[in-house]
């Protein structure tokens, strides 16, 4: 074998083993060559501060790349109390973390920042949210797989020149007493908030059988659980998540007043089905709906087995007519009654008006047509009964939180 297969097998092997050791300690791993490192991407997800966290930026990580040794394991802490092992092996580079030694606590809080931050609640409680994200090892144990991971990508561990930052002259120097935090940490503290409504938002379509208006909401949880720190728990790739989203799913069908027995029935069907496809997040995504459509069919059905005949009556029409002109005056005249006797009995009984009720239809069969058919926009306007393309846009977003197109930009489910 020549010098640059050897150095290829070499780099494959540090990959695929610095990729299990990152499962195994569930720590975050980036793996590169040194010339085209995500230096950038590092640092948008591991950085809590920014003008403290000086040793997570790019100019300070690439240094490496420039010492005269080809072999180095360097071990970095950071001032807020992270840590991260960069391995440089000749043009492959290695960063495992950042990772904490320590569970959270108020008192270690007060202490890390007292330095470079004057005392402020709830920049406490946003420095908790950072720091409970990330994995407790200690830095035996992560020194301890490094050393494996070089073992068996065929190097010799003791080639390599292990540099601690915390006793180098090259640490960084860090400013003290700033008032701010990285805008990235603050996007993502608006994100989190964002999340528990959108939440809000999916358990209250189902309990109401919303179908349409719930699938959208979940579609917004999913996009924005995949973790763009590394740090965040992947709901796409954890086999506990479909766990998670589940019973999301069946507390919200449950305070629809949906027989438990039907939910448990519908969750189990799902969860057998989930187990061989958790890897895959398109599959994954697409049984997260079915349950949803399933769900949101029997608490449909329930709600209008209580109906009076009138009503159900009236319903079948809006769903049987609703790409037609209809108006309560049209309905009440196919149905031989008084517009205000319709209007009232549609009002008390389902809690909706006419004018909601046919626009809920309308929406639900375009939300249908934009996912399913390759039909233009104002193709599905006119054919759920709204020529105007216009006004059809604002109704859907009125409906869904974001337009048409949007709505067909959901690529992961499309």
């Amino acid at each position: 074998m020549n010098n640059d297969q050897n150095h290829e097998d070499k780099s494959f092997r540090l990959a695929e083993a610095s990729r299990f050791v990152s499962l195994h300690l569930q720590i975050p791993v980036m793996i590169g060559n040194c010339d085209s490192f995500p230096f950038d991407e590092f640092y948008q997800r591991s950085v809590f501060a920014e003008q403290v966290q000086v040793c997570y930026q790019t100019d300070y990580l690439s240094s490496v790349s420039n010492s005269s040794h080809r072999h180095i394991v360097r071990m970095i802490d950071d001032p807020l109390g992270t840590h991260c092992i960069q391995i440089l092996a000749e043009k492959m580079l290695v960063i495992f973390g950042p990772f904490v030694t320590e569970s959270y606590s108020e008192k270690l809080s007060r202490k890390l920042l007292a330095d470079h931050f004057r005392y402020d609640s709830y920049l406490q409680l946003q420095f908790k949210y950072y720091w409970c994200r990330m994995s407790v090892c200690s830095l035996d144990e992560v020194m301890h797989s490094v050393q494996s991971v070089l073992q068996f990508s065929g190097y010799f561990p003791e080639d390599f020149l292990i540099v601690n930052s915390s006793s180098q002259t090259d640490k960084p120097a860090v400013p003290a007493n700033t008032d701010s935090i990285s805008n990235l940490q603050l996007n993502e503290f608006k994100k989190v908030e964002e999340r528990y409504l959108t939440e809000t938002e999916l358990t209250q379509q189902i309990a109401a059988g919303n179908e349409q208006a719930a699938v959208a909401a979940l579609k917004k949880i999913l996009l924005n659980s995949r973790p763009q720190s590394g740090l965040a728990v992947d709901l796409w790739s954890h086999e506990s998540a479909s766990a998670i989203v589940r019973s999301i799913i069946r507390l919200a069908a449950k305070n629809s007043g949906l027989n438990a027995v039907v939910i448990d029935s519908i969750s189990l069907e799902y969860a057998q089905k989930m187990r061989k496809v958790y890897n895959n997040p398109k599959e994954a995504a697409r049984l997260y709906i079915r349950m949803i459509s399933d769900l949101c069919r029997e608490i449909t059905a329930v709600k209008e087995n209580r109906l009076s005949p009138l009503v159900q009556r009236a319903l079948y029409v809006i769903r049987s007519q609703y790409a037609e002109p209809l108006s309560v005056k049209r309905l009440s005249e196919l149905l031989n009654v008084s517009e205000s006797t319709l209007s009232r009995n549609l009002k008390a009984e389902t809690g909706q008006s006419f004018t909601r009720l046919i626009k809920k239809e309308r929406m639900t069969a375009a939300a249908r047509l934009i996912i399913h058919s390759g039909k233009s926009i104002q193709e599905i306007a006119e054919k759920v009964g709204i020529p105007d393309q216009n006004y059809f846009v604002k109704v859907f977003r009125s409906v869904y939180h974001m337009t048409p197109t949007e709505y067909r930009n959901l690529s992961l489910f499309s």
